[in-house]
């Protein structure tokens, strides 16, 4: 069956428009940012920041290690207004293709706004195929919670960037132990990151708390 012109017109805005969502670049350095605790448990080693506000506790650095702490300073508050703004209008782009229902191990997805109405589920690889443009977006409009299922992966190809993987969450992300996680991670609520996730992306609790277990995060930085 042919698509109206239209169709296709409105599938384009809305990739043109994905690809306009950026982070931060004072979020972009951070590899937590949390709204009330970040709590760690063994030796995580975080390759960047680490900020928090409006609470007052961090524990478990030192064992853990991040190259800067910052606790309602400047930067603590920049990280949130930051990772704030890119939720508010990654949440807000008209979405492509609805996968409410799909577990997102498995697929393989190019660059476009994906929504879950409720919680979306990870398990297994999921590869993100950037179609040879380093600039290509992939957003992920989930309405309540993101799980990843132990030892979960996801996979960029053909020039996806994890500075430019959006994982946009209404309420709390549980990151499964020894997943192997790229993208930026912003949830509305809490992040629990269970033992041994490698990622590359950070994570981001707008109104909560971020836990970790002897993980390894490295920030996205600006792309």
């Amino acid at each position: 069956m042919l698509l109206p012109l239209s169709a296709f017109s409105g599938l384009f805005l809305a990739l043109k428009a994905a690809e306009a969502l950026t982070l931060g670049s004072t979020a972009a350095g951070q590899g937590v940012c949390a709204a009330t605790t970040i709590t760690s448990t063994g030796n995580t080693v975080i390759h960047g920041g680490i900020s928090l506000n409006p609470g007052t506790a961090i524990t478990g650095f030192t064992p853990g290690i991040a190259t800067s702490t910052h606790i309602n300073d400047a930067t603590a508050k920049a990280c949130k207004s930051q990772a704030l703004s890119t939720y508010n209008q990654g949440i807000a782009l008209a979405a492509t293709k609805d996968l409410t229902g799909q577990d997102l191990g498995g697929q393989t997805l190019v660059p476009g706004v994906y929504k879950y109405s409720s919680s979306a589920q990870l398990t297994g690889t999921l590869t993100l195929n950037g179609r040879g443009r380093t600039n290509s977006q992939f957003v992920f409009q989930i309405g309540s919670t993101l799980t990843t299922a132990t030892a979960a992966k996801i996979v960029l190809t053909n020039g996806a960037k994890a500075c430019n993987v959006f994982f946009l969450i209404g309420s709390s992300a549980t990151i499964g132990e020894t997943s192997r996680i790229s993208g930026i991670i912003i949830a509305l609520t809490s992040i629990t990151v269970n033992n041994a996730v490698v990622d590359n992306g950070g994570f981001y609790a707008l109104n909560a708390a971020v836990t970790l277990i002897d993980d390894d995060i490295t920030p996205p930085g600006v792309c």
